[in-house]
């Protein structure tokens, strides 16, 4: 971000003054591709380290410079959900 200030005055036979204030912002934007698996388990007794659920997804970094770094994603479920007739 770049922030000037141009400050133009002169003094002949009235005063005549210009302030001109202008900023230039670049806002970076990084396209992604994703993918992750994980489970979660209410006991180590159910702990099976090989029952992943997966999933993918996109997503984009945008860098907004009163904000910071800002992210946002979409993930589509790759498994079905336990109980329903969409699970494998």
């Amino acid at each position: 971000m770049e922030t000037k200030l141009v400050d133009v005055c002169t003094a002949s036979i009235h005063w005549s003054c210009v302030i001109l204030l202008y900023q230039e912002d670049q806002v970076q934007v990084i396209p992604y591709l994703f993918s992750d698996a994980g489970n979660s388990y209410l006991n180590l007794n159910n702990f099976a380290p090989f029952d992943l659920k997966r999933s993918t997804g996109v997503g984009v970094r945008i860098f907004l410079p009163i904000l910071g770094l800002v992210d946002l994603s979409y993930g589509y479920r790759l498994d079905g959900i336990p109980g329903t007739e969409s699970t494998r």
